[in-house]
């Protein structure tokens, strides 16, 4: 479904790469859509393992933008050199942008990690995307903001995508 037809007052969690299509400036969609959750049109959740998803997606980006590493040896290359994180600071602004919305950040529990073993059988999804469903079925949430065609197989929720990438 078309993340712009999410209606209003709905609670939707929210993947990373809608935050990632923001900053790269490829998704007018996406940020209609952070817009919306700016305005309190739309109740944004995220889990910690999506705000540490944008972090380091976040800080790859900048290093290959920079020149300071290529796309293909990024995190190597950061590991190996730490002085170049040191040089790194826009990630981190983007960061602390998305954390000034009115946005819920949950963290992941003891019994999403157990929950998330099921749902990972059931519906095939790789660790962090079914951590991400647990904590969504924890908290009750059927909707998410995602370009993860994988969330699809999962029955019980709205998937809402952005459909100009």
């Amino acid at each position: 479904m078309d993340i712009d037809a999410i209606p209003d007052g709905t609670l939707v969690f929210v993947d990373a790469n809608i935050f990632i299509y923001h900053f790269a400036g490829v998704s007018d969609k996406c940020t209609r859509f952070l817009q919306r959750v700016l305005k309190g049109e739309v109740k944004a959740v995220v889990s910690t393992i999506v705000m540490a998803e944008l972090i380091h997606r976040r800080m790859v980006a900048e290093a290959v933008e920079k020149g300071f590493v290529t796309l293909r040896n990024a995190v190597r290359k950061l590991k190996e050199n730490p002085r170049i994180v040191k040089l790194l600071s826009q990630y981190s602004r983007d960061v602390e942008a998305i954390l000034a919305l009115p946005i819920i950040v949950e963290p992941i529990t003891r019994d999403d990690i157990i929950s998330s073993g099921q749902l990972r059988e059931r519906y095939g999804l790789m660790t962090n995307d079914s951590l991400n469903l647990a904590c969504m079925e924890r908290l009750g949430i059927r909707d998410i903001a995602t370009r993860d065609e994988d969330f699809e197989a999962v029955e019980w929720i709205n998937v809402w995508k952005p459909d100009d990438i």
